[in-house]
């Protein structure tokens, strides 16, 4: 029973760092010199995946 305990509480961070990486999508930066949306240098990071949410 302790070891179970131990071994959740372990891996609970992991978990959540799981669930909060999952939900940053990505940011429309419009720094490009272009407004088109394939274009990797409007958005921080890369651009987003057909199932990645925008911001």
């Amino acid at each position: 029973m302790v070891a179970s305990r131990i071994v959740l509480v372990a891996c609970l961070p992991l978990l959540l760092a799981g669930l909060a990486g999952s939900a940053a999508g990505a940011t429309w930066t419009g720094d490009g010199a272009s407004d088109r949306w394939s274009d990797p240098a409007n958005w921080g990071g890369a651009v987003p995946a057909a199932d990645e949410d925008v911001v």
